[in-house]
């Protein structure tokens, strides 16, 4: 997976655009978010279209399922995908993130923060709460 020419404008036009959609399982939660930033960059999905959810005992089935964790299916969905693990500490824009919040959950770096949806919108985190990070061929 490689990010497209004009991933960086791309990515903030997607981060504005969905700025006051409101979280559902399963079609605008932290996953669903972070797939569609992805996209955004890269004109590819993540996901694997079998993996479907709809609540929040789907989400966590569909997560048990397919890599046991929430973690473990992010991870196993980059190796799929060719996507590296980098440090935290090496974190910027673009990069997909596992953070500790008041549970682990998934978001995208904005080159500042780390920008994830929660049921109040978006939630800004400093990059220091990065447990796991992912980049994206440039």
């Amino acid at each position: 997976m490689k990010k497209k020419a004009n991933w960086y404008d791309d990515l903030f036009i997607y981060l504005e655009e969905n700025k006051d959609k409101p979280f559902k399982w399963g079609s605008w939660d932290c996953c669903r978010f972070s797939n569609g930033a992805i996209k955004a960059m890269t004109g590819k999905t993540m996901i694997p279209s079998e993996v479907k959810w709809t609540s929040k005992v789907s989400a966590l089935k569909a997560i048990s399922k397919y890599g046991g964790s929430l973690v473990k299916s992010i991870d196993k969905a980059c190796k799929n995908k060719g996507l590296q693990e980098i440090k935290p500490a090496y974190i910027t824009a673009g990069d997909l993130v596992v953070y500790d919040g008041s549970d682990i959950n998934v978001g995208i770096c904005d080159g500042m923060n780390i920008v994830c949806v929660t049921d109040d919108g978006y939630t800004v985190l400093p990059n220091e709460k990065a447990i796991k990070v992912w980049r994206i061929d440039g």
